[in-house]
């Protein structure tokens, strides 16, 4: 499952376009945003932090340690050596 924050502003259209991508290959997704007037460049602090509050909660319920982005799992290792974040 894929949680993308589709906020207003000039990268919504790119939100929109891997969107489309991530069915296209049978993800599901999950997309949500905000109508309003904040600033794109401070929309993580309203949109990020309910993220991180729900990957902590799943984690935990799962038993697995959601900061470790399943690099221990060879094969998301190996996707994650691709790019930096």
């Amino acid at each position: 499952m894929v949680v993308l924050v589709a906020q207003p502003g000039p990268s919504y259209g790119r939100i929109l376009e891997l969107e489309s991508a991530l069915r296209e290959i049978g993800a599901t997704v999950i997309s949500y945003g905000r109508d309003s007037d904040l600033d794109e460049v401070l929309a993580p602090i309203i949109n990020v932090v309910p993220l991180q509050w729900l990957a902590y909660h799943v984690s935990r319920k799962l038993g697995v340690d959601a900061d470790t982005f399943r690099r221990d799992e060879p094969r998301y290792a190996a996707a994650q050596s691709k790019f930096t974040l």
